[in-house]
């Protein structure tokens, strides 16, 4: 995450990130239930579950202890996934833990949008271990935080030179965005200190913080296909109900 900062004193309770089998950091995730993570489908596509797992539950990664690390039990990539070099259509995907989550207070679900939630009156928070310079593959190891403009979907799809659609949103200003490493977590939106996900990180351009805007997956445009595979409450936690632990900063 390009400009980012780690000075926020919020363990946000949802965030995930997966890890390949030999310990390779790949994509960010969120928890969606106690037995669903959601993340972006070219994160997971093509791989089995003893290929991944997720770590939840810590800021650091480096403090990460084989306890926050979780097996998958079942990888769902949506049916019209498509990838197109570094562009990707349909870019969700879940994965169903092997076992539910025990919630706490550093494991908590993030609340999903509703289809109608589609304009907002402020800036969008990003949030990821992604690189922390566009010209180096030095990944974060406390979790990013990064408000960003919504950038108009007209104008992002002529400065990208794609036709993004309603099933996209994009964020990012010059100098500032996400970056490789942060696909696959969550664009967020506050309300009433309850945080909802409205995107998933999908791709940037070729240097973070370039002109082009970071594109992410739209939620609501897929919040039917979510709730029909989680089968389950949209229970969620309240934002103020996320807690600084000292020995994971």
């Amino acid at each position: 995450m390009f400009d980012g900062n780690n000075r926020s004193p919020i363990l946000y309770p949802w965030m995930g990130a997966l890890f390949t089998d030999k310990g390779e950091q790949q994509c960010g995730a969120t928890i969606l239930s106690d037995l669903f993570v959601m993340t972006a489908a070219h994160c997971i596509a093509g791989k089995n579950v003893s290929d991944l797992k997720v770590v939840l539950g810590v800021h650091n990664l480096v403090l990460a202890t084989e306890k926050d690390k979780y097996s998958i039990g079942e990888i769902i990539v949506h049916d019209d996934f498509k990838r197109n070099g570094s562009v990707f259509e349909n870019d969700i995907g879940l994965l169903k833990l092997a076992k539910p989550l025990s919630f706490s207070d550093n494991l908590l679900p993030i609340c999903r949008p509703t289809e109608n939630m589609t304009s907002f009156t402020h800036r969008l928070n990003a949030i990821g271990w992604g690189q922390l310079e566009p010209n180096s593959s030095e990944m974060a190891q406390k979790l990013q935080e990064i408000f960003l403009p919504e950038v108009p979907i007209e104008v992002c799809s002529k400065i990208w030179n794609l036709n993004l659609g309603e099933s996209r949103i994009c964020v990012g200003e010059e100098m500032k965005n996400v970056c490789k490493g942060d696909d696959g977590g969550p664009l967020m939106y506050d309300i009433d200190s309850r945080w909802y996900q409205i995107g998933i990180t999908s791709f940037s351009g070729p240097k973070c913080g370039d002109k082009y805007p970071g594109v992410f997956t739209r939620v609501s445009f897929y919040i039917d296909w979510i709730n029909a595979r989680i089968n389950g409450s949209n229970t969620c936690s309240n934002a103020s109900q996320s807690k600084v632990y000292e020995d994971n900063f």
